[in-house]
């Protein structure tokens, strides 16, 4: 059998052919064995990456029986035992760059996620034009890769959006669900991105006052001088209150403090710093970098967890506030992107956020028993956040694990998903439908963020690639626009060390090109191939925490339920430890002044942990009066 080649021929001709409807058992039991022949011995390369549950090889993907190959730069088959789908392009992408490079699947996956990208902004779909502000989810895809391929489109959108909500803020910001959820202020960022892609000071000019407002507003309401942070929970998972414990209320959501809301809030006071600056307000540019400076701070005051290694994901509570130890990946990559935390804290976080076989789980560990679109999920665009993230880091591992974590969903379904099972993988098809512009973002970025290293600048567009070792090799980016200017980029090797940057043939000082090039220009990036250390990479089994406890207090006696998977019971009193009992006990007496509000978190030998219980509180009078007794 001539292996690889000739089963994927025989995947192409059942889907391709008339032969699927007259011989459909046949063929049926002729993909099983071609796919089954494949998966185990057809390979002619070595995988680039191999986890417990997928190999990655430069034109394939393989999950148990489930494959997928690419047969050219254009065409994508996939098949298991049972099912057989191809994708070819059909869609014109001549308006965008070309990408060329040596593994077919590589470059197949980013034709799919053009293709996808051009069909959703060009066909009037609804995320057509309403990229920015409409959905906090359509934010954080935007600024992945909107801005590098669109940004005079995006602007438009952004400044509709920005004068409806200037109008009408309450119905707009109801689909935000604030102010439970207040995350929404990822938008400036996105226009300050715009602003950096096109150097259009016209359209700084027009979007900095609605921008200003908007984050002035939050503030107002949300800010506590106090802790130093803003109030509300994130709207990313869409139903904020399945990922808090069940007894708190919206209001109480409302109240507390979520890493992921304040690195946002960071960014878009970051953001009009800029924008002042570039608009000439020193002083308006001076009060908002001000502020975000101090913002920074609470942030690692309050959110940082050093046994860790990473932060917590909210600050959350009733009476007295505790911090949940759970890693949540957007706001933590958010933290080393923007440089909320410093460098050695940036390649902790890397090094120590727990990552499964899949890819970075949305929250870890996950919650049990609850359906959520956070909980037990990986988000390809979170994905993308994560993997920029490790390669800021010089993470080789980290970056390489993201991209097939990207790649692999998508090439099997043929198209990009939001979101997928961090358990197992999986997904379903027909949500795979080509319509996420979170997952083709992320695919995208892989690309333009990653590995050609874009970014834009005042003055111009820097480039710092990061090439992983596996995936060295040449790539050609042909007929990139970059305002004013027609690109042809070629880059070679690997690596995050440019060796040399040649702009139309001549070497440059700095790999920059300046904002005013107009015109067709080469751009040619030799890495200086130099191996990326290997830094440290926790990678663990999918997990949940303990159920949650729930407490109560009769006859001097503070008990709880059990919290399945606990081998302890943290006992915390007016939000503070106060002692810790053996997993075989399920209660403890009080003594008489022992008045306050009691928690109980239920805690494995790792020290995972469950959420909080709801609050208990012992009066004086009752701790006497039981204490007595």
């Amino acid at each position: 059998m001539p292996g690889c080649g000739f089963s994927s021929l025989i995947l192409y001709l059942a889907t391709k052919t008339n032969m699927w409807i007259p011989m459909k058992k046949f063929v049926i039991f002729f993909v099983v064995v071609c796919v089954a022949h494949f998966a185990v011995s057809g390979q002619e390369t070595q995988p680039l990456l191999t986890t417990p549950d997928y190999s990655w090889f430069p034109d394939s993907i393989v999950q148990g029986n489930a494959t997928v190959k690419a047969l050219s730069s254009t065409e994508l088959v996939s098949g298991n035992k049972t099912s057989a789908w191809t994708w070819s392009l059909s869609h014109d992408l001549s308006a965008y760059a070309h990408y060329q490079v040596g593994p077919l699947l590589e470059e197949a996956l980013y034709n799919l996620s053009l293709e996808e990208m051009a069909r959703c902004c060009e066909e009037g779909s609804s995320a057509s034009l309403v990229l920015c502000g409409g959905s906090p989810q359509l934010n954080y895809a935007f600024w992945l890769a909107g801005a590098v391929l669109m940004p005079e489109k995006a602007a438009r959108g952004l400044a509709a959006w920005a004068s409806a909500l200037e109008k009408q803020p309450r119905n707009l910001e109801a689909d935000t669900l604030c102010p439970v959820s207040t995350d929404r202020m990822m938008w400036p960022a996105v226009a300050w991105e715009i602003y950096l892609a096109t150097g259009d000071k016209a359209w700084l000019r027009e979007i900095y006052p609605t921008a200003q407002r908007s984050v002035e507003r939050d503030r107002e309401r949300l800010y506590d001088p106090a802790m130093r942070l803003l109030r509300g929970g994130s709207s990313m998972t869409g139903s904020v209150q399945n990922d808090y414990p069940e007894w708190m209320q919206p209001a109480e959501i409302g109240q507390s403090f979520s890493l992921l809301t304040n690195a946002v809030h960071y960014q878009a006071l970051r953001s009009l710093a800029r924008m002042a600056g570039q608009l000439g307000e020193k002083e308006a540019s001076d009060h908002y970098a001000g502020q975000a400076n101090a913002l920074r701070r609470a942030i690692n005051q309050r959110f940082w967890m050093p046994e860790k290694g990473y932060y917590g994901q909210y600050l959350y509570g009733r009476h007295d506030l505790m911090l949940s130890s759970r890693a949540e990946a957007l706001g933590e990559a958010l933290c080393v992107l923007f440089d909320i935390a410093d460098r050695s804290m940036q390649s902790l976080i890397v090094e120590r956020l727990p990552v499964v076989s899949f890819g970075v789980p949305c929250i870890f560990p996950n919650i049990p028993g609850v359906e959520s679109d956070y909980n037990n999920s990986i988000w390809p665009m979170i994905q993308a956040y994560w993997m920029l993230a490790g390669a800021k880091t010089g993470n080789d591992w980290s970056v390489m694990h993201s991209v097939a974590s990207i790649y692999r969903p998508a090439a099997l379904g043929l198209a990009n998903p939001g979101r997928f099972v961090a358990e197992d993988g999986s997904f379903d098809r027909q949500d795979a439908g080509g319509n996420d512009i979170g997952g083709m973002s992320a695919n995208l970025a892989v690309v333009y963020r990653l590995l050609f290293g874009m970014r834009f600048e005042p003055d111009g567009l820097q480039f710092e690639p990061f090439v992983p070792v596996g995936m060295a090799g040449e790539r050609t980016l042909s007929g990139f626009r970059y305002r004013n200017a027609r690109l042809d980029i070629r880059l070679t090797g690997c690596g995050d060390q440019i060796r040399r940057f040649l702009l139309d043939g001549v070497p440059q000082k700095e790999a920059l090109l300046p904002g005013d090039l107009s015109g067709r220009h080469e751009v040619v990036i030799e890495l200086a191939d130099v191996r990326l250390r290997q830094h440290r990479f926790n990678f663990v089994g999918n997990r949940f925490a303990p159920t949650m406890p729930r407490a109560r207090f009769e006859n001097g006696m503070l008990s709880w339920t059990e919290s399945v998977g606990a081998d302890y019971y943290m006992i915390y009193r007016n939000g503070q430890w106060w002692t810790i009992v053996r997993g075989e006990f399920l209660g403890i007496p009080l003594p008489p002044d022992a008045e306050g509000k009691y928690q109980v978190v239920g805690q494995t030998v790792d020290k995972v942990e469950s959420f909080a219980s709801e609050p208990v509180t012992v009066r004086p009078s009752e701790a006497v009066e039981k204490g007595e007794r």
